[in-house]
């Protein structure tokens, strides 16, 4: 079911900003209805009827740089416990092969490439 016809999902700013982006609203389109979603999910209309005086305006910006603050020392947090994770498992594969042995190497290696820790820090 398409959301072109229900005038919850049609407002005029939306409206607006879906041809912008090139997207149709007459018509049924998946790709339409996930842009609806996306812009209702994300709180555009109530944010754009908040900010009516610049001080509003100001205090939702400090709120949002508090949060992104919040969630940059998070991440720096994870990224410590990771590193920890990282080296922890690798000393246990320095234990279950610790001879320079080829063989050893070879096992430490494959080990080591597949460290899940080191795998997501790899992908940062």
């Amino acid at each position: 079911m398409s959301l072109h016809n229900n005038p919850e999902y049609n407002t005029p700013e939306m409206i607006e900003s879906m041809k912008s982006h090139g997207f149709k609203s007459e018509s049924p389109s998946q790709l339409s209805d996930a842009f609806r979603l996306g812009w209702i999910s994300s709180g555009r209309d109530e944010l754009e009827d908040t900010h009516t005086d610049k001080a509003d305006a100001w205090d939702v910006m400090a709120k949002k740089n508090e949060i992104i603050s919040d969630l940059k020392a998070e991440n720096e947090r994870m990224r410590e416990a990771l590193i920890e994770c990282r080296e922890e498992i690798d000393g246990y594969i320095r234990q279950e092969y610790p001879l320079d042995h080829p063989l050893h190497e070879r096992y430490r290696e494959r080990d080591f490439s597949a460290n899940p820790a080191r795998i997501a820090l790899e992908e940062d």
